[in-house]
């Protein structure tokens, strides 16, 4: 009985101990230069350079635009304008252009918004239009049924869309107006297709595992 006891008590003392651990916190994180492929930035007020792709404290330098930069910690995204007080030589280019690092299998998985509402893309130059399934339609508020009917070769065969119009689609500050999409009605496919109807309207290159979208 005693010995059951002791180890009751071990059991306590030991989830009272990890319960009294501070819940982690997202550092601080200030912008106070940008370049071409890395940022200038304070981290809990520790001055760090980090380059596209690469991390500090956890912190990881997901892309670059003309006005900022955006980050991941732990799987969660955030941008930072640059901190023009600060006193970093910056000069606002004539064309927006943004950064953004190779990812898992060679892919690029983008921050952006379509409508002005947060998103993830995958970029594919094979994709006819911006592309999703109806589930995350309906997420956005489109009206996909208003939509003229179609059909769209995949991997997986041809299947039913509905053609719709975005009233904007924007990847690293870059927005473009009136943006053909289109909507599966396969809700087993969640990635949003970053195609052609948005990339031919940009310069697109690709530079030591950088993806660089450019206005034209």
């Amino acid at each position: 009985m005693n010995t059951v006891r002791l180890l009751l008590l071990v059991w306590f003392l030991s989830f009272a101990v990890l319960a009294q651990e501070p819940a982690l916190t997202r550092p601080e994180v200030e912008v106070k230069g940008l370049s071409k492929d890395s940022v200038f930035v304070k981290i809990n007020g520790s001055l760090a350079h980090i380059k596209v792709g690469s991390k500090k404290d956890n912190i990881r330098l997901q892309s670059i635009d003309g006005r900022g930069a955006w980050f991941t910690w732990q799987d969660e995204q955030f941008y930072r304008r640059l901190n023009k007080t600060s006193g970093a030589k910056y000069q606002k280019p004539k064309k927006k252009a943004a950064r953004f690092a190779q990812g898992y299998g060679g892919h690029y998985k983008i921050p952006g918004r379509i409508n002005g509402m947060a998103v993830k893309f995958l970029v594919d130059t094979g994709a006819t239009n911006v592309a999703m399934n109806v589930v995350t339609a309906k997420r956005l508020g489109l009206n996909y049924r208003n939509g003229q009917q179609g059909w769209a070769n995949t991997a997986n065969g041809r299947i039913p869309i509905f053609r719709v119009k975005l009233n904007s689609v924007s990847v690293g500050g870059i927005e473009i107006k009136n943006v053909q999409g289109s909507v599966s009605l396969d809700e087993s496919d969640s990635e949003i297709l970053l195609g052609n109807s948005y990339l031919q309207k940009l310069n697109m290159t690709q530079e030591g595992g950088l993806l660089i979208l450019s206005e034209k």
